[in-house]
């Protein structure tokens, strides 16, 4: 039985909503991560400082991954894939992240809070809506 429609537009903004925050939240990273390397290098639970290059080149990774999402968040219900593959991403990431441990361990928690909030907002989508009144 398909769901109302106010019921979809509300599961739709809420999840576009949890997204646009994650990258909204990413967004800021990568700025700090290509623009000063070096505020980010000394970050909080690490040893030594990180290589100014190395937080670059993962600011730019991430600027690469988000914009993969971009379609996600425009049209969750006809555009699955990076949905689906960006919330295994964020569990995946957190598993790595936990085992590295140390000033890691921050990073784990950001990608396990947002890759719950997104797989519990996501698999309340219907799997079918009218993407006319989704754009």
């Amino acid at each position: 039985m398909p769901r109302p429609p106010a019921e979809t537009d509300s599961r739709l903004r809420l999840y576009r909503r949890v997204l646009g925050v994650n990258l909204a939240l990413i967004a800021g990273y990568v700025a700090l991560a290509l623009a000063w390397p070096a505020m980010l290098s000394h970050f909080p639970g690490f040893r030594e400082p990180l290589p100014a290059e190395w937080v670059r080149v993962t600011g730019g990774m991430l600027a690469v991954v988000s914009l993969l999402y971009l379609q996600g968040l425009l049209d969750p219900i006809g555009a699955r894939w990076p949905n689906l593959v960006g919330i295994g991403a964020r569990f995946a990431m957190a598993a790595l992240f936990l085992s590295l441990g140390g000033g890691f361990l921050w990073f784990a928690l950001f990608d396990a809070v947002f890759g719950v909030l997104l797989a519990l907002t996501y698999f309340r989508l219907p799997r079918a809506a009218p993407l006319a009144r989704h754009p």
